[in-house]
């Protein structure tokens, strides 16, 4: 009997460095032009996400004694 193939395997695709960066922004473009839904949401949550990044970068640096 034949095993059928498992598909792409999603863990097995590297998520650091310039190529994990290249997969990431990809997805989600991919998913911000497909689904029109998405669109209204990332309006608010880059610049939302952009804030927080930069204030966890700032408490980081901040409280390193």
């Amino acid at each position: 009997m034949i095993k059928p193939h498992r598909g792409i395997l999603i863990n097995k695709i590297p998520a650091e460095g310039v190529g994990g960066l290249i997969f990431a922004v990809g997805t989600v473009l991919i998913f911000t032009i497909g689904v029109p839904e998405i669109r209204q949401f990332m309006l608010l949550a880059v610049p939302a996400g952009g804030i927080v990044a930069g204030l966890i970068y700032f408490w980081h640096n901040q409280t390193r004694w």
